[in-house]
Formats: C-alpha cells, structure tokens, sequence
C-alpha cells in the first residue's frame, strides 16, 4: 500500500485519516510561519543592502517581528 494510500485512525479523534494526503493543520501553520520569516529576513536584508555576515541577525529579527505581528 502506498503512503497516499494508506489510511489510518488517529487517537485523539478517531477518525481515519489519508496520510500523504492532507497535511495537519500545525504542520502548515509551522511552514507558512517559516516562509513569512524566511521572506521578512530577505527583507531586511535588502534594506541593509546584503552586507554579508548579518545572515542570522536578520533571520532573528525577522522572527521577533513575525511574532510580534509586525507585517515588514
């Protein structure tokens, strides 16, 4: 049977799930989390004119700023 396939009862719900189908709901709220730190990171790295050796600073910031609720 292939992961796509596959079905699965979780303990929580007792629902069977498709697994490979249908990502969970923190998975893809991680990910989006992510792709909004990893955008606001380029961001401010432009505005610093991407001066190498400041890579994670930005990372870091770009975190503070997305968990603060900031937009840029």
């Amino acid at each position: 049977m292939s992961l796509a396939t596959e079905h699965r009862v979780t303990r929580k719900s007792g629902r069977s799930t498709s697994s490979g189908s249908v990502a969970r709901p923190e998975v893809m709220i991680d990910r989006d989390r992510q792709h909004n730190i990893a955008v606001r990171a380029y961001y401010l790295a432009e505005r610093r004119g991407f001066v190498p050796g400041y890579e994670l600073d930005d990372w870091l910031d770009a975190e503070r700023l997305e968990k603060e609720g900031f937009l840029s």
